[in-house]
């Protein structure tokens, strides 16, 4: 028997329909919109507007170039099979790859039409909490997708050569979790812990209102 589906799960759903007729007899697609502007936890209302946004794009989020990535791209050959690593390929590398980050970036947070109000409040929020708000944007991505993007969130390594069969070497970006480290380590996750706690709330507040027109 298949679960019924969560309140964020049927918002979602809600977000992209074709209809948003208002039946007494049944709780609709409409009732879950309406009660996201009821409810008081406007964050976390924003929040599940974000997450729908960011999954009805279908992106996933981009690495971010690391030292290792910047050295392999680095590599220039001098001939019979040599390379080397310059100072001024070095610098190309890094530019190229940053460039390609950005593109990628830039291409993913389009979409998301809530990112701005979901980042002014938690940006606001981290600093009335005497914290840094410098990586709140990485904070926020790394919510919406915490899958670690080298092991696709398996924690282990794929075997050389193949694409589906898995070593067991743990992999080296998230130590075998599957999840990436929050960004700015206790910042980071108590940020974390916050836009969970708001989204929840919100949920169960939407899932009252929804439930009280049957």
């Amino acid at each position: 028997m298949s679960e019924a589906p969560t309140t964020q799960e049927r918002y979602a759903a809600a977000t992209h329909s074709m209809s948003l007729r208002v039946d007494a007899r049944t709780t609709g697609d409409a009732d879950y919109l309406m009660a996201v502007a009821w409810a008081p936890q406007q964050f976390g209302a924003a929040l599940m507007r974000l997450q729908a946004e960011f999954d009805g794009a279908g992106r996933r989020l981009p690495k971010k170039p690391s030292r290792s990535d910047v050295f392999h791209a680095a590599r220039v050959s001098i001939g019979k099979g040599i390379t080397k690593v310059t100072a001024s390929s070095t610098k190309a590398a890094k530019d190229r790859l940053q460039a390609s980050y950005d593109s990628e970036m830039l291409l993913l947070v389009q979409p998301l039409k809530s990112l701005r109000s979901v980042r002014r409040h938690l940006a606001i929020k981290l600093l009335l909490d005497g914290m840094p708000d410098k990586a709140v944007d990485q904070i926020i991505l790394q919510w919406l997708s915490p899958k670690c993007p080298l092991c696709c969130g398996r924690g282990l390594m794929l075997k050389r050569w193949s694409d589906t069969e898995l070593s067991d070497d743990k992999c080296m970006a998230c130590a075998g979790s599957g999840v990436l480290p929050a960004p700015e380590g206790a910042v980071g996750a108590k940020a974390m812990r916050y836009m969970d706690s708001c989204m929840q709330d919100a949920g169960g507040r939407i899932g009252a209102k929804t439930r009280s027109t049957h």
